[in-house]
């Protein structure tokens, strides 16, 4: 039977029953160029001795999620260009076979626990699930012979958090072959520890294949590998893990025995850009007296008095960088800050003291990026704010300086930050607070040309928080 050019819907029963009343004869159907076969049952019902259905350039779909019902006899399906949506099913009886092929950009889409015999997965894409919502019901795909993969894509959904985690599973009861890249979705886990990992591929038989992680795997501060068992138990099969190999000890995914040395958790890097977002955000405008002292001293040329200015700027630029505690986050961030001030009040108690009062502003950025020793990734994190605030300062002698002082100030400061690690979009967050800062001392003469403060005593209270707008960070 050949389909060509069609577009044909069950609305009751199979798609295609494959029976033959003649023993031995063999069934042939193509599905070919451009045909549409959607059914309310099972695509393939199949029990005849032997069978061969090709589809190519076609999709096939089915309303009950079940794409081959195999009930006898050996079925074989190859799938060229094509889109397949619905589960295999196959009877326990040692003489029934399904072998499926996908070949040349074909998807399929299981959509529940399905068996088939072999499986080859040519530059083809497997959804064990992609179910919506972000809780997880795992799925399973088991092959009761072998598997071969040449550039193929296995998506599975994983609640990414300790060993025990719920996730979908290839289960390969024979050999596996080839290379096959595995994509795996973060179905609402926040991370956690692992010791053995997460088994997602089983294989009892040779296990020649290997599974390449297609693209970067993580849930909260965790980053997650994709990585063979290392004893002789569990070596054949791959599991999801988020530590770091220790020299010096052994770990044992799978295995019963502990490692000898705790291994050490591999981290996210979007953790440093974060950090590194929030310690400037806390202290980029923080500044002590001494950041606003040294102003200009001068003679009123109408009233003959000596006078100091009123504005002050402060312009400052810095770099810094520093690692995590366990060496594998390495940061670094470069800053540049603007502020500007003016007393609008000023006096004094005593001829002698004086008090002034006056508003200020700044503009502030810092630019970061950290990189993973471990992982070789990186993320990049960026902070602009504006503040805006008031200060008072009394010195006791404020020709000289000499003697006691107290300086105050308060300020509110917002800021658009963001981070972009490697393989993510941008997140953009807001960030604000206040700040209050009190500081006092004591100034005394070393020499003619030199004083200095003892007995200070500097406090600074930060209040800095993160803003989020319709549910997502911008």
């Amino acid at each position: 039977m050949t389909l060509k050019n069609t577009s044909a819907v069950a609305h009751q029963g199979s798609g295609i029953v494959l029976e033959s009343s003649i023993n031995g004869q063999e069934a042939t159907v193509d599905i070919l160029s451009g045909s549409s076969l959607r059914s309310a049952n099972e695509i393939l019902y199949h029990k005849n001795e032997t069978s061969n259905v090709t589809i190519t350039d076609s999709e096939v779909s089915s309303a009950a999620d079940v794409f081959i019902n195999n009930i006898k006899g050996h079925l074989t399906v190859d799938a060229t260009n094509s889109k397949i949506t619905g589960s295999a099913n196959i009877s326990t009886d040692d003489n029934t076979h399904t072998y499926l092929s996908l070949s040349d950009n074909s998807t399929w889409d299981i959509k529940a626990d399905s068996t088939v015999s072999n499986l080859t997965v040519d530059n083809s894409t497997v959804y064990i699930s992609r179910a919506d919502g972000r809780d997880v019901e795992p799925t399973r795909l088991t092959i009761t012979e072998n598997y071969v993969g040449n550039n193929g894509v296995l998506h599975l959904r994983t609640e990414l958090g300790d060993d025990n985690s719920a996730t979908d599973k290839v289960v390969i009861n024979g050999n596996t072959s080839g290379t096959t890249r595995v994509k795996v979705t973060n179905a609402g886990g926040s991370g956690a520890y692992t010791l053995n990992g997460i088994e997602i591929i089983s294989v009892e038989g040779e296990s020649n294949g290997e599974f390449i992680k297609d693209s970067r795997i993580f849930a909260g501060a965790y980053e997650y590998s994709l990585t063979r068992g290392n004893t002789e138990a569990t070596n054949k099969n791959w599991y999801l893990t988020n530590f770091q190999a220790t020299s010096g000890g052994e770990t044992n995914s799978g295995g019963s025995s502990a490692p000898t040395v705790a291994p050490t958790p591999v981290l996210r890097l979007e953790a440093g850009s974060y950090v590194a977002n929030l310690a400037a955000a806390n202290t980029l405008f923080v500044m002590r007296l001494n950041d606003r002292a040294g102003e200009m001293r001068y003679i009123d040329p109408v009233t003959e008095q000596e006078r100091s200015s009123r504005l002050w700027l402060r312009q400052i630029g810095g770099h810094n960088a520093w690692r995590d505690s366990n060496g594998q986050l390495r940061t670094t961030s470069h800053r540049y800050v603007s502020q500007l001030g003016a007393d609008l009040l000023t006096g004094g108690f005593t001829d002698s003291d004086s008090w002034r009062l006056g508003v200020m502003a700044g503009y502030a950025r810092d630019y970061n990026s950290t990189h993973s020793s471990v992982s070789d990734y990186r993320s990049k994190g960026s902070v602009r704010g504006y503040c805006a605030g008031l200060y008072a300062t009394w010195f006791a002698d404020d020709i000289s300086k000499k003697g006691a002082y107290i300086d105050a100030w308060a300020q509110y400061s917002w800021f658009k930050n963001s981070v972009k690690g490697d393989e993510l979009a941008y997140e953009s967050y807001s960030a604000k607070g206040a700040t209050v800062s009190l500081e006092a001392g004591y100034g005394f003469a070393l020499n003619k040309s030199f004083w200095s403060g003892s007995g200070e005593i500097h406090v600074d209270i930060p209040a800095t928080g993160t803003g989020y707008l319709d549910g997502r960070r911008s």
